[in-house]
């Protein structure tokens, strides 16, 4: 192993060298990406304030048919009622703006309602606006108010207890601990980025120790050294692992420093204080090993058939749309998996990571998803030492 850890010192050299390599790699995930989440929390807090404060106009249409509707509405703070007597002069306020909702009561909803019965009402908005939506919603508030209301008083009026509509005293109870909280939060973001950077970390350094390499006219040098096929391979590997695994664990620090500082404000679920478990990350970092070996061997299987480093990063599109899609349903999808996701790659890692955040300790998933993965990454790593003994491959023109 001795010529295999000399490639490695040299190409870890050389990639220490390359300021490309090392800003996509540790200071892109360490310090942009934290700075992209406190824009984004920012204006999104920034944004929710506005739009609680903003006053809204929305049209009214005969709701004086419902006794009390027209003042519930006009004491709400953030809307700005204006009476319409026919709809088409409200729809057509709708669409130059000058109203963002319009409410709308039928004549003979007033007899309904002093009869006892349910009186009809409808709320025209614009479902490709958000300003129309939250017009919407606040109108709908205000009528399921009122609505509850004349609830109470006709049953009041009928000498009922108002328990006949509220059977249950409904209280709820989180047993979930401030840590396992915070890992429900982390597994919802964190295997994401994870995986997008252990991608992204080592790309530029893949491509470069390959396809550079036949650009600089260095390759051959390579290959007439002492040196085997497979211990040069086998050190460009390790190398491009190191940096990948090294690239996962900076953004992982950026992002427990945004959740921790930055985010402190909003990070709170339900009024409860989350809290960060570093045993739990130590943990999921362990599922990302073999993923980092596995998109470190693939890297190099396209950086040895490319000519040239622009061909080589066109090859890599269909491979990070991949990863990307993969790490995006692990989003979507819980903690609690089928044991089929666990053989899936890239999603069995996120999958894993997602459990072993929450503290949802799934023995055959993990068991299955890190032997996948093992045996994924040994492939892979086959591969590319298949591509880089072939002469036709490595040195096609």
């Amino acid at each position: 192993m001795r010529a295999a850890r000399t490639v490695f010192l040299k190409e870890m050299r050389e990639m220490l060298r390359d300021r490309r390599s090392l800003f996509v790699a540790f200071v892109v995930p360490l310090l942009v990406m934290p700075v992209i989440f406190v824009i984004v929390a920012l204006t999104a807090k920034s944004r929710e304030r506005t739009d609680r404060e903003e006053v809204l106009p929305v049209g009214l249409i005969n709701t004086v048919a419902i006794p009390g509707l027209p003042e519930a509405i006009g004491a709400q703070a953030n809307l700005a009622p204006r009476s319409f007597a026919v709809r088409e002069d409200a729809e057509t306020a709708m669409r130059d703006q000058a109203v963002r909702a319009i409410l709308i009561v039928p004549i003979e909803a007033a007899g309904a309602f002093l009869e006892g019965r349910a009186a009809a009402a409808e709320i025209v908005y614009d479902g490709a606006s958000d300003k129309s939506r939250l017009a919407r919603d606040r109108l709908e508030k205000v009528l399921q108010e009122a609505e509850k209301a004349e609830q109470l008083r006709r049953l009041e009026a009928r000498g009922l207890n108002r328990s006949l509509l509220e059977p249950f005293d409904l209280k709820t109870t989180n047993l979930a601990t401030p840590r396992r909280t915070g890992g429900f939060v982390l597994g919802a973001i964190l295997p994401y980025f994870v995986i997008l950077w252990t991608v992204v970390g080592g790309m530029n350094a893949a491509f470069d120790l390959c396809a550079g390499e036949k650009e600089r006219g260095t390759m051959e040098t390579l290959l007439v050294s002492s040196a085997s096929r497979r211990q040069i391979i086998a050190g460009k590997v390790g190398a491009v692992w190191c940096l990948s695994l090294a690239s996962a664990l900076f953004s992982l620090v950026g992002l427990i420093v945004s959740l921790s500082g930055t985010f402190r404000a909003v990070a709170h679920i339900g009024g409860e204080t989350i809290e960060v478990s570093y045993g739990s990350i130590a943990a999921a970092l362990v599922t990302v090993i073999p993923l980092g070996l596995m998109m470190s061997s693939v890297l190099l299987v396209i950086s040895a058939i490319a000519r040239n480093l622009k061909e080589a990063q066109t090859y890599v599109f269909p491979v990070s749309m991949s990863v990307i899609v993969a790490a995006m349903l692990s989003t979507i999808l819980g903690q609690e998996n089928t044991l089929a996701l666990a053989a899936v790659p890239v999603l069995n890692t996120a999958l894993a990571m997602k459990q072993v955040l929450a503290g949802i300790f799934n023995v055959p998933f993990l068991a299955l998803s890190l032997t996948t993965s093992v045996v994924y990454a040994l492939l892979t790593l086959k591969l590319a030492v298949s591509m880089f003994e072939r002469e036709s491959v490595l040195f096609r023109a």
